[in-house]
């Protein structure tokens, strides 16, 4: 084409030279007709060559043009050929290379003379040859063809490229012009977007497309998997086909409204599906704008998590379970740091230790040494966790927040951290104070018993021998062959006798061995006969109140044990206060319910009257308390006291199945609180003694007796009064005598404790065989508990040893004359 040009160019040149030759000659003929000939032909000349001039110039300018259209396409051609990103080649019938751009070169890796000497089919991959070919042959015959196929690089690499050709003339010859786009990047786009296509459709989340008005217009296989729905059921539909009614209208209007604006909605929905069944998911809905801003679509991603919402709740109440059982299990349980600070404890930890709350314990235990009375005890704990890891059953002494006593059973754990350190302590905690305690008292009681034990049988056989040192002693009283220095001596011996008796009651009275006679009293009652007593007792710089319950008050027990209980307290109470000060008792009823019971074990709950006894003196210190109740201890001077007499008070209170407890603080006090089971039986009225008119009698008597000597004693006594008296140094024997005598006897006199059968069960014996057999008992000691506690029957009788030989006169008096008159009321009653 440019060659073209440049032929044209010449012949224009030629033809305006020409012309501009004829046209100067015309003019010269014309316009210069009557010049000289010479002149003529410079002018001539003239003209001439300013036409040449004229022209020359011209032809210059369009040369100029010409190259200057020459390099721009020159340099188009060029840039094409050095940028253009497709192939370009043109071939001949064989398929040999003529001509080809720079891209080929770059895009196989083989230079211009190895490009010279191949095919098309050369570079082209082996499985993709036949096509490459009929598409080359189908350009020849038709306008174009086109094709796919990689090509081989020079390094074996294959590329992916459409390729297109077309039939042209090139240098007066048959050729192919071919193109060939790299396909290599649309085909990993169409794999990109293959791939896309799959994850949605294999994603396990619910994608949901909507338009912009909400019709569905894709949902992936999840969805309908989910919800049961069909992709046919679904297209055309709206969301509402899985809308549930858990939410109101104003959720819905708050979605709409978020997505509608353009903006991201997230959040969790209830829906329903297509069988009726509810399900959990999170959403999220994505507006779908076009490239002018303009929502067109929208797009849900739906993530089932009803079993996630399952297990958060499964795992909540699992977590409300625990933590219930951590807010109210009667354990203590806690955590806490190997520096000693507490992290966490629960409310029973918190009380054990004597907090309202477990807020108030941590804020205020600024360490846990400090709850150890004894600082290196912790130091031994936490060796002892740090050589096994872990610690069970533990017990130590603590402090409460008031400073007394706990005692508790730990058991610990150690957790570490990953590199081995300690990192807290996972322990609980058992308050054992009250058993620490009721350990404590059962050694206090199993020495108190070993000593009662003691107690008991030496008063048992003491109070035989002093039988018989107070009944000779007043035998020879009454003898009148003595002098006076004699008679005195017999009187300072029978004194003697009875005051060691006395001493033995108190001995009896400790070991709760004594024979009671209890019956239903009004315990106010029982305490105002004897209030004169007590401030006779007290002195007067001892101020003595009483306040007694508005309400009758009854119990169970014997009216002088209680005398003896009250008299011992108020003696103690008027010497702890040495310049004066109050004693005052009180009376109430009150209720012991389980816990009580549980905190001062072995008290059984129930309905107690309360006797309150306290006093305004110097206190008890807490090393005295330990030993209040102990036999034999005091704290008074040599021969001040014998120590017996709390011990005596002790014993009465559990033999009436009472309890007694002590409070006191050295300077503010002591009080005594005894607790006496409450009863709702009408109080007996106590008999009223009969006038006994002689101390003779011609009765048959037997007497029992395992002691020789107090024996003889008594049966030579009694038949000097005139009585007939049949003796047996044991039970075998006396139900072998008894059974034997004619007529039988008439009352049984027998000691209860004896070998082999005991006065008790000797009685019931001859009881079955002799009804109207009248029992008088004698001990100083009993051991069957039996005997001891319950309340004698119609027809029988107790005389306690040691006893004078009078009373055993009036005491048998008695048994006889009662029984007399109430068997003549029977008779007179019955006729």
């Amino acid at each position: 084409m440019l060659r073209q040009s440049a032929s044209l160019g010449v012949l224009r040149f030629s033809v305006l030279s020409g012309s501009a030759c004829a046209l100067c000659y015309f003019l010269t003929r014309v316009l210069l007709s009557h010049a000289y000939i010479w002149q003529w032909h410079d002018t001539i000349i003239v003209l001439f060559a300013t036409a040449i001039f004229v022209l020359g110039r011209q032809v210059i300018r369009k040369e100029r043009q010409f190259r200057d259209a020459i390099k721009v396409r020159e340099e188009f051609w060029e840039l094409l050929n050095q940028h253009m990103p497709v192939l370009l080649c043109i071939a001949d019938a064989e398929g040999r290379l003529l001509r080809w751009n720079t891209q080929l070169e770059v895009t196989l890796g083989y230079s211009a003379p190895e490009l010279s000497q191949i095919r098309i089919v050369d570079v082209v991959a082996e499985e993709d040859r036949p096509g490459i070919q009929q598409s080359i042959e189908a350009a020849f015959t038709s306008a174009s063809a086109d094709t796919e196929a990689s090509l081989l690089c020079k390094k074996g690499k294959k590329v992916q490229f459409h390729l297109a050709a077309k039939g042209i003339a090139f240098r007066s010859k048959r050729c192919v012009l071919v193109v060939g786009m790299d396909m290599s990047a649309q085909k990993r786009a169409q794999e990109h977007l293959r791939l896309q296509a799959v994850a949605l459709r294999a994603a396990a989340n619910e994608i949901v497309i909507t338009t912009r008005d909400g019709v569905i217009q894709w949902v992936n296989p999840a969805f309908t998997d989910i919800t049961g729905y069909t992709m046919d059921e679904s297209i055309g539909q709206t969301p509402r086909i899985v809308r549930s009614g858990e939410h109101g209208q104003e959720f819905y209007a708050n979605l709409w409204s978020t997505i509608s604006s353009g903006k991201v909605w997230r959040g969790e929905v209830i829906n329903r599906r297509k069988d009726g069944s509810l399900y959990n998911e999170e959403m999220t809905i994505t507006p779908v704008a076009d490239n002018d801003g303009r929502i067109t679509h929208y797009i849900a991603i739906k993530h089932d998590v009803t079993i996630r919402k399952q297990a958060q709740e499964a795992l909540r109440q699992a977590e409300e379970r625990y933590r219930s059982i951590f807010e109210q299990a009667i354990i203590g349980i806690f955590q806490s740091t190997p520096e000693g600070d507490f992290v966490t404890m629960n409310p029973a930890m918190a009380r054990m230790l004597g907090y309202d709350s477990p807020q108030q314990a941590l804020t205020e235990i600024r360490e846990i040494a400090s709850l150890y009375p004894r600082g290196e005890k912790r130091r031994d704990l936490l060796a002892d966790i740090k050589a096994g890891g872990e610690l069970h059953n533990y017990e130590d002494e603590f402090c409460r927040r008031d400073g007394s006593e706990l005692w508790l059973s730990l058991n610990l754990r150690c957790v570490y951290n990953q590199d081995g350190t300690a990192s807290y302590y996972a322990g609980t905690a058992e308050d054992i104070t009250q058993r620490k305690l009721l350990e404590r008292q059962l050694r206090q009681a199993q020495k108190m018993e070993a000593v009662a034990r003691l107690a008991g049988g030496v008063s048992h056989d003491f109070n035989n021998m002093l039988g018989i040192i107070t009944g000779y002693s007043e035998l020879l009283q009454s003898r009148t062959d003595f002098d006076n220095a004699a008679v005195q001596q017999i009187q300072q011996i029978h004194g003697a006798g009875k005051k060691a008796a006395a001493l033995t009651q108190q001995l009896l009275a400790f070991s709760r061995k004594q024979i009671t006679q209890p019956r239903v009293l009004d315990l106010n009652e029982v305490l105002r006969k004897i209030s004169n007593m007590l401030r006779r007792l007290i002195g007067e710089d001892v101020e003595l109140i009483m306040r007694f319950s508005s309400r009758d008050i009854r119990v169970n027990v014997d009216a002088s044990q209680i005398d003896q209980v009250i008299m011992n307290l108020a003696v103690n109470a008027r010497d702890a206060m040495p310049e004066g000060g109050k004693l005052i008792i009180e009376t109430d009823v009150c209720e012991l319910d389980m816990s009580y019971s549980m905190r001062r074990r072995p008290v059984l709950r129930g309905s107690y009257a309360r006797i309150i006894i306290t006093d305004t003196g110097c206190g008890i210190d807490q090393e005295t308390m330990a030993h209040v109740f102990e036999p034999f201890f005091t704290t008074k001077e040599l021969g001040k006291g014998t120590g017996l007499g709390l011990s005596i008070v002790y014993g009465i209170v559990k033999q009436s199945n009472g309890y007694i407890w002590v409070y006191s603080e050295v300077g503010q006090g002591t009080s005594f609180k005894i607790y006496l089971p409450l009863q709702s039986a009408e109080i007996d009225q106590a008999d009223t003694p009969r006038d006994v008119k002689t101390v003779t009698g011609s009765e048959r008597l037997l007497v029992v007796e395992d002691d020789h000597e107090l024996r003889t004693m008594e049966a030579g006594f009694l038949k000097g009064l005139g009585y007939s008296v049949t003796e047996a140094e044991n039970g075998e024997r006396a139900l072998e005598i008894a059974l034997k005598i004619d007529p039988p006897p008439q009352v049984l006199i027998t000691d209860i404790v004896m070998p082999k059968i005991n006065g008790r069960d000797l009685a019931d014996r001859l009881l079955a065989e002799l009804p109207d057999l009248k029992v008088l008992y004698t001990s100083g000691y009993t051991h069957n508990g039996v005997v001891q506690t319950r309340p004698l029957n119609h027809g029988e009788a107790f005389l306690q040893k040691p006893f004078a030989l009078a009373e055993l006169s009036k005491k048998l008096r008695e048994v006889l004359d009662t029984t007399l008159a109430a068997d003549s009321s029977r008779a007179t009653a019955k006729y």
